[in-house]
C-alpha cells in the first residue's frame, strides 16, 4: 500500500540506485516525514506516467538521488526538471557525477563517502531548515512494507554478512527495470506462497544477470543473499553446504546431514534470499528449499514451467534498449548501424555482449560489424568473448541440444526443420499437409496430437521455442546455432526438406483471394527458405516454384516491386536447371510478362510473351490448351498496346484450340469467349460480341451457378454491352 494524500517528500531515483531510495525512505519515515517512492507506492501494471504526475503534484519536496545512472535517465530528467520549475527540488548527490546545465549552480547535499549517521543528520537538518519557523506536523511513522524490511534497510554500500557472490555488478545492466520491479513486489508481498520466483527463458536472454542485478540492487533489504549453481547436483550440494558456517551449522563429513541442517536453519530465517541459478527441474531442488517461514527464493531456469512458483518469462531486450546498450558500450552514435546489429542478433543480451566485445577489441565501427555479421554470421559472433560470461551463445545451448536429441529425436527433427524457416508463426498443424516430404518420425508426430505435444513440451521445457497459440516461434540465434551444428550433408538435407515442405504448403492458386489466408501464413517462410545458401542447387525445382508462387501472390496484391525479382529469379533457375526451352520456362516467362504488362512496360513484356508461346508450341504442340493460354496473354498485351488487328486472330485461334481439345463447357472456353467478345466490343462490333457473351454466361450459370463471382463478372460484361446497344438487361 502507498501513502494517501499529500507527502512531505517524493523520492526520485533510478532503478539502479534503489538501495539508496529504500534507505532514504525508511530514514525519512522514522523521522516522521510522509514519503512517496515508486518502489512501494506505484503499483506494477498501472500507468507509470499518471502515478508520477500525481506523486509530483502531491509532494512538498522532490529528493533527487543524483548519480551517473540518474543523470542518464530520461524519466529522472523529467522529474528533476519538473521539481525545479515548481521550486520543490532537493538534490542529494549519492555517487561521483558531474553536474552541468541547470543542475550546476544548484546547492546539493553531498552524501558521497559520508558515514550513515552523518548522512542521516544532514538530511534531517536540511528538511528542518526548509520547514523554517512553521514546521509541518510530523506524521506517525508508517511502514506498510515493514514485513519485508524490518528492522530497516542497511546503509547503501554495505553487503549482508551472508553473501557469496564474487562477480562484480554489471555496470551496463539495462532494459529490465519493469521485470525487477515485478520481482521485488512479489518477493516483498508477505505472502509465503508467492515468495518463490522462477525467472525463465532462453539461454543467453539474461536470466542470471537479472537475478544478479536484483541481488545488488536489494542487498540492503536482506540479512543474507546466497547464490547456488544449480545446473549440476554436485555444485548445488557444494554451494549449499558452504552456507553452513554462516548459519552456525557445525561442519561434518556427512554431506546429506549438513544439507538437512542448513535447510532447517534456513526455514527459521526470513531475510535470507536464495538464488538457484540455472536449475534444470523442480525435483532437483526439493531437498534444498526451506519448508517453513516466509522463504524468499529466486530460481533461474530454461524450464517452461516451474510448479509452486510465480514464473516470470524473460524475453529479449526491446529494440530501443538493445540499441541504447550497443551505443553506450561502444561509445558510438550510429543509430542505424546499432539497430541493424541488434536486429540481426535478435536483441539477445549475451549475443549483444559478444558483439560489443569484438567491436571494442578490434576497434570496429558498428556499421562495419553489421556487414561482417551478415557475411559470417555465428562464426563472427563466437569470436567475441563477453566480459563476465564464461560461455558464448553457441556453448550456452549445446547441452540443451544434446538433451533434445537424447530425449525426443522427433523434437530434434522439428528443431532442424524450424532452423530453415522464418523464426515466427510456424504453424505445426499445417506441416502435416507436407508429410510426404518429412522424415518418418517427424511426419508421425504431426498427425498424433499426444506425440506432437510431447515434442513441443521437450523444446518448450528448454526454452528453445515459444508457443504462440496455434503456432510456435524460435529465436533466430537458436536457428543459427542449430544449423551450425549440422554437418554439410545434413544441412543440405534439411534445407531440401524445408524447401519441399514450404513448396507443398503454399497454395496452387496464390492469386485467388480465397487462398490468401494460407498464403499469409507461409509467405515469410517462402521468403526465408529460398534465400539460404545453396537453395537454388539443393532442390532447384522446389525453389523456383516457391519463388514463382510467391511472386504471383505478391503481384495479385499489387506488390509489384517485391514480386518482380522473385519471378526473375524463378526464371533464371528454371532456365539453368531445365534448359531454355522447357514448358516450365514458358510458364515463368508468361508470369513475368504479365507483371510487366501490369506495370505498363509493354515493350519489355512482348518478347517474353512471344518466347513463352514459341516454347509451348514447340514442346507441347501447336494445339495444346496451354498454347491457348499464351495466345490469350499475347492478345491481351497487343490489345493494351492498341494493336487490335494483331490481337484478334490470336483470340480466335485460342478459342478454336480449346473448343477442339476441351469440352465445349470448359471454363477455359468461357475465358476465350469472353476475351474475343471484349475485343469485338472495343472495335464496335457489338452484334458479333453479344452471342459470345451470352454463351459464356450460359456455360457459367450451368456449371457454377447464377451467383458465382465468375458468373457475375461475365454477366456484367454482357450487361455493359447491352447498355451500349440500348437494349434492356436480360
Amino acid at each position: 500500500m502507498g501513502n494517501a494524500g499529500l507527502a512531505d517528500v517524493f523520492i526520485s531515483y533510478t532503478g539502479r540506485d534503489w538501495g539508496w531510495a529504500s534507505w532514504l525512505d525508511f530514514t525519512l519515515r522514522e523521522a516522521g516525514y510522509a514519503t512517496k517512492v515508486q518502489g512501494y507506492d506505484f503499483m506494477v501494471g498501472k500507468s507509470f506516467v499518471n502515478a508520477m504526475d500525481e506523486a509530483l503534484k502531491q509532494s512538498r519536496l522532490v529528493a533527487c538521488l543524483l548519480s551517473p545512472a540518474y543523470l542518464d535517465s530520461r524519466w529522472c530528467g523529467e522529474e528533476w526538471q519538473a521539481a525545479l520549475v515548481k521550486d520543490k527540488l532537493l538534490p542529494l548527490r549519492i555517487a561521483e557525477c558531474d553536474l552541468d546545465g541547470l543542475l550546476a549552480p544548484r546547492a546539493y547535499l553531498d552524501l558521497v563517502g559520508v558515514p550513515e549517521a552523518e548522512a542521516r543528520e544532514r538530511i534531517v537538518a536540511e528538511l528542518k531548515k526548509r520547514d523554517g519557523e512553521n514546521p509541518r506536523p510530523k506524521v506517525k511513522p508508517a511502514f506498510p512494507h515493514s514485513a519485508a524490511l524490518a528492522p530497516g534497510p542497511r546503509f547503501p554500500g554495505s553487503l549482508p554478512a551472508i553473501w557469496n557472490i564474487t562477480v562484480e555488478r554489471n555496470p551496463y545492466f539495462t532494459g529490465r527495470d519493469q521485470a525487477l520491479a515485478e520481482l521485488h513486489q512479489a518477493l516483498t508481498a508477505g505472502q509465503t506462497a508467492a515468495l518463490t520466483q522462477a525467472i525463465k527463458g532462453l539461454g543467453g536472454v539474461g536470466k542470471s544477470q537479472l537475478a544478479l542485478e536484483y541481488a545488488f540492487r536489494h542487498a540492503g533489504e536482506y540479512d543474507g543473499i546466497w547464490w547456488l549453481h544449480a545446473e549440476e547436483p554436485t555444485t548445488l550440494a557444494r554451494d549449499y553446504v558452504d552456507l553452513a558456517p554462516k548459519l552456525g551449522v557445525p561442519v561434518v563429513t556427512d554431506e546429506g546431514q549438513m544439507v538437512r541442517q542448513v535447510r532447517e536453519q534456513l526455514s527459521q530465517r526470513q531475510r535470507i534470499l536464495l538464488i538457484f541459478d540455472n536449475a534444470t527441474e523442480p525435483s532437483a531442488l526439493k531437498d534444498y528449499l526451506p519448508v517453513h517461514g516466509a522463504r524468499q527464493i529466486i530460481v533461474t531456469t530454461r524450464a517452461h514451467t516451474w510448479p509452486d512458483a510465480v514464473a516470470q518469462d524473460v524475453k529479449e531486450l526491446s529494440l530501443d534498449a538493445a540499441i541504447a546498450f550497443l551505443l553506450k558500450r561502444t561509445g558510438q552514435t550510429d543509430q542505424a548501424a546499432a539497430k541493424d546489429v541488434a536486429s540481426r542478433l535478435g536483441r539477445l543480451p549475451l549475443a549483444l555482449e559478444q558483439a560489443v566485445a569484438y567491436v571494442v577489441k578490434c576497434e570496429k565501427k558498428l556499421v562495419d560489424y553489421a556487414i561482417l555479421l551478415g557475411n559470417h554470421g555465428l562464426d563472427l559472433l563466437e569470436m567475441g568473448h563477453a566480459h563476465r560470461h564464461e560461455k558464448t551463445v553457441g556453448t550456452t545451448w549445446a547441452l540443451a541440444f544434446e538433451k533434445v536429441q537424447a530425449n525426443c529425436p522427433a523434437a530434434a527433427d522439428l528443431l532442424h526443420l524450424c532452423a530453415f524457416l522464418a523464426p515466427e508463426d510456424i504453424y505445426l498443424r499445417d506441416l502435416a499437409g507436407a508429410s510426404q516430404h518429412l522424415p518418418e518420425r517427424l511426419a508421425k508426430i504431426l498427425v498424433d496430437e499426444l506425440a506432437l505435444d510431447e515434442a513441443k513440451a521437450t523444446l518448450l521445457g528448454l526454452s528453445l521455442i515459444r508457443s504462440d497459440g496455434d503456432a510456435i516461434s524460435i529465436h533466430r540465434l537458436v536457428q543459427d546455432v542449430t544449423r551450425k551444428g549440422m554437418d554439410p550433408a545434413a544441412g543440405e538435407q534439411w534445407l531440401r526438406i524445408a524447401l519441399r515442405t514450404v513448396n507443398q504448403l503454399f497454395p496452387f492458386e496464390p492469386y485467388d483471394v480465397r487462398a490468401w489466408d494460407m498464403c499469409s501464413r507461409w509467405l515469410a517462410h517462402d521468403l526465408i527458405v529460398v534465400n539460404w545458401d545453396k537453395a537454388d542447387t539443393v532442390d532447384p525445382s522446389a525453389c523456383a516454384r516457391i519463388l514463382n508462387q510467391t511472386g504471383l501472390h505478391l503481384k495479385s496484391k499489387a506488390n509489384y516491386k517485391e514480386a518482380e525479382p522473385l519471378l526473375r529469379r524463378a526464371l533464371a533457375i528454371n532456365e539453368s536447371n531445365l534448359g531454355p526451352n522447357h514448358p516450365e520456362v514458358a510458364r515463368t516467362l508468361s508470369n513475368l510478362a504479365l507483371l510487366l504488362q501490369d506495370t505498363n512496360r509493354l515493350p519489355e513484356a512482348e518478347p517474353l510473351c512471344r518466347r513463352a508461346l514459341a516454347i509451348s508450341e514447340a514442346s507441347l504442340g501447336p494445339n495444346h490448351p496451354e498454347v491457348a493460354i499464351y495466345l490469350n496473354n499475347l492478345a491481351s498485351l497487343l490489345q493494351a498496346a492498341n494493336r487490335l488487328s494483331e490481337a484478334e486472330p490470336l483470340c480466335r485461334r485460342a478459342l478454336a484450340i480449346d473448343e477442339a481439345s476441351l469440352s465445349p463447357n470448359h471454363p477455359d472456353v468461357v475465358r476465350d469467349l469472353n476475351n474475343l467478345a471484349e475485343l469485338l466490343r472495343v472495335t464496335n462490333r457489338l452484334s458479333d460480341a453479344e452471342p459470345l457473351f451470352r454463351r459464356a454466361v450460359s456455360i457459367f450459370e450451368s456449371s457454377l451457378g447464377p451467383d458465382h463471382p465468375k458468373t457475375l463478372t461475365v454477366r456484367k460484361n454482357l450487361e455493359l454491352l447491352l447498355a451500349e446497344q440500348g437494349k434492356a438487361k436480360t
